[in-house]
């Protein structure tokens, strides 16, 4: 291609991702598909407290929630519904337990989420309900009233604007 004032032929330019001089990465991240690759972006722009967060969720939060619900069957399906679920509920990436617990609640009162079926068998509906009404109500306690707030102490609005307990 001959150089014109539009485009310029450098012989660097010509090294793609599926040429020999390759790294390793790079022939790596030409196999990633568009999701794998928006991963990889979104990861990359993360600040190191979203990625801590990130990690305490794997690492912490699923694993309890595992532990305390084993009627939930943890596949692809339904971590896609839980993640949407509490990003269009609570407008969180990253969950806590309690914003969890009660997306997996939601979803199973719909109908939506597979379930084990042995492990629902062992449970008291009972109880379960009744958790899932003291997580709304504690996260009702928890919200924004900005009635309330006028009638609030400076150092009590200054404590739940830090979120100190």
């Amino acid at each position: 291609m001959p150089a014109t004032s539009y485009n310029y032929h450098l012989a660097e330019a010509d090294r793609g991702f599926g040429s020999r001089d390759a790294t390793p990465e790079e022939k790596a991240f030409e196999k990633l598909d568009a999701a794998g690759v928006k991963w990889l972006f979104e990861r990359a722009m993360a600040s190191e407290e979203e990625k801590r967060e990130g990690e305490k969720y794997h690492s912490e939060t699923l694993p309890l929630f595992l532990k305390m619900y084993p009627a939930y069957v943890n596949n692809g399906h339904n971590a896609k519904l839980m993640q949407h679920h509490w990003k269009t509920k609570f407008d969180v990436e990253t969950p806590s337990l309690e914003q969890v617990e009660e997306s997996f609640f939601d979803l199973r009162q719909s109908g939506v989420i597979q379930l084990n079926a042995k492990a629902v068998a062992k449970e008291q509906a009972d109880v379960i309900a009744q958790r899932h009404d003291e997580l709304i109500a504690a996260r009702k306690e928890s919200e924004f009233d900005e009635d309330a707030a006028y009638a609030l102490p400076m150092m009590e609005l200054e404590k739940r604007g830090r979120g100190w307990k």
